[in-house]
């Protein structure tokens, strides 16, 4: 009886030991999604193929959808379900569209591309506060403003390629009197840094009082390249 307690006692550690090694030996693969081209510009009208490789399943299949970067005036244009992304026929302001393609078999799983619709016609270009705005002359760039405060009577203006900066100062200009809450300024090629309209910026307003104290940052304008015949 004693031997028989044993065995089966012994049975049960190896059995019990086995289960537990194979439980820990199974692992579900992580399902990620690509989306192909990871950065498109898409000219307004205009199509752009894009495509997705999901990993960690066999299922390649995937919803394809947008997410609008403009918080204005325009749509972000639209997608269908093989990929194919048609430009709305103005650029969204700003004119950024996310393409996301989630996965069917792991709906968490998600890829991203990043759209920047180019517009070939010039026109003003409005910030998120709509208190500055801005438009591409080839050879300047004009900014306009409102709600500039009292006391202002100097204005500095940066760039960046990047809304979160860094920033670089191009144009800066001093005032013997106060400036008026609204008003424009031409941002030239005899600036100190002369007009770059081959890349996209973003520009940053400043406003200080004659004893230097920053009155106001304006939230950045986005000024694409130009794109124009």
């Amino acid at each position: 009886m004693r031997k028989t307690l044993i065995v089966a006692i012994n049975l049960l550690w190896i059995s019990t030991l086995h289960l537990t090694s194979l439980t820990v030996g199974v692992s579900q693969a992580q399902v990620t999604v690509t989306v192909s081209p990871a950065q498109a510009d898409v000219l307004v009208n205009q199509t752009q193929q894009f495509t997705a490789t999901v990993s960690g399943t066999t299922d390649q299949s995937v919803t394809w959808s947008l997410i609008p970067g403009g918080n204005r005036n325009f749509g972000p244009g639209f997608i269908d379900a093989t990929g194919l992304y048609t430009a709305p026929p103005n650029a969204p302001e700003p004119p950024f569209v996310t393409i996301k393609a989630t996965s069917v078999a792991d709906p968490t799983a998600a890829g991203t591309a990043s759209v920047i619709v180019r517009d070939i016609r010039n026109f003003t270009h409005p910030n998120a506060d709509d208190d500055l705005d801005a438009i591409n002359y080839r050879d300047s760039i004009a900014l306009g403003w409102i709600n500039l405060p009292t006391g202002t009577t100097k204005i500095v203006l940066s760039r960046a390629t990047s809304r979160d900066g860094p920033w670089t100062q191009v144009l800066s200009d001093e005032f013997p009197n106060d400036l008026t809450p609204s008003g424009r300024i031409e941002y030239t090629d005899i600036a100190p840094i002369p007009v770059d309209i081959a890349n996209d910026y973003f520009y940053k307003l400043e406003a200080f009082s004659a004893m230097g104290l920053l009155l106001k940052s304006y939230t950045p304008v986005f000024i694409p390249k130009f794109v124009g015949p």
